[in-house]
Parts: structure tokens; sequence; C-alpha cells
């Protein structure tokens, strides 16, 4: 007999075999004396442990109804349970409300970004375009290196852009 055996011949105890590998068991346990005695010992072990385990069934109806009982007194007469806020929520919403605090102090206090490194560029170059009499107005943004084009049918009227 191998382990293969042994795994075998509990599957079999436990009742979880095919039919076709039940009677290979079956044909084994009728030729080895050891595999019966490996079923015999594990069927007294079964036997011990059943005698010595209490199953704990938890009767669910009766659960039902005391959570059912517990959730229709909360709130009500002098139990003060279900009206009280628990200290870590109290405690969870001050963070939150602090955090929400600085965070809008923050965001207020802040500059915003300086707009003084755009520059538009003085020089009109020419931009190819099917539209007739269009003008085009350039803007170079040195420090990202783009470059935008913007192109119009109305003449650009700026002071800044020749």
């Amino acid at each position: 007999m191998n382990a293969e055996d042994e795994i075998r011949i509990n599957a079999y105890l436990d009742v979880e075999l095919t039919l076709e590998a039940k009677r290979e068991v079956e044909a084994l346990l009728r030729r080895d004396s050891e595999a019966r005695a490996y079923l015999d010992q594990l069927a007294a072990v079964q036997v011990i442990i059943s005698k010595h385990t209490i199953p704990h069934q938890p009767n669910v109806d009766e659960e039902w109804e005391a959570v059912l009982a517990k959730l229709h007194t909360c709130g009500r007469g002098d139990n003060n349970e279900g009206r009280t806020i628990p200290f870590t929520l109290k405690v969870a919403a001050l963070a939150a409300v602090v955090s929400a605090g600085f965070f809008a102090w923050y965001s207020l206090s802040t500059k915003a970004p300086s707009l003084e490194h755009l520059q538009y560029s003085n020089e009109i170059e020419i931009v190819e375009t099917t539209i007739e009499n269009a003008s085009s107005v350039i803007y170079v943004d040195e420090p990202s290196g783009w470059t935008v084009v913007w192109v119009t049918e109305e003449p650009y009227e700026d002071d800044n852009v020749i």
C-alpha cells in the first residue's frame, strides 16, 4: 500500500469516490490486509472524534429574532444605544472636517501659477491657409517649447502683435 492508496481509502471512507473508483478501492481492500487495517484505523478514529465533538448548530430562527428585537428597540425608551454616535465615528468625522478645511485653506492661500513667462511673439510669420485675407497670431511658450498658431478670417487688432 502506498500514499495514493491511503488517500483513496480516506476518500472511500468519506464517500467521495465515483462508482468506478469505489470498486477499485473495494478490490484493494479484498486483496490487501494492510489496506483493510488502515481502513479500520480510520473508521475507529472517526468514531472517537464523533463521540467527543459536539457540533454547534445555532438556531437560525432564534438568532434572527434576537437581531430583529435588537433593531426594534434601538433608539427607543431608556436605551440610548441607538441614538449615540460611537467615539470612533466622531473622531473620523472631525478628521474629515479638519482635512477638508486644510485643503480649502491651502488651495486659497497658494498663488495661482505665474503667467509672466508667457510671451507673445512679436513677429508674424507667413502661414499658408486657404482662407482669403486671413490673419494669424503666433504664440510661442518658451518653457514648454510649444508654438500655437491662430488663423482667423477677421484681421487681428492688437498693439502687441505686429
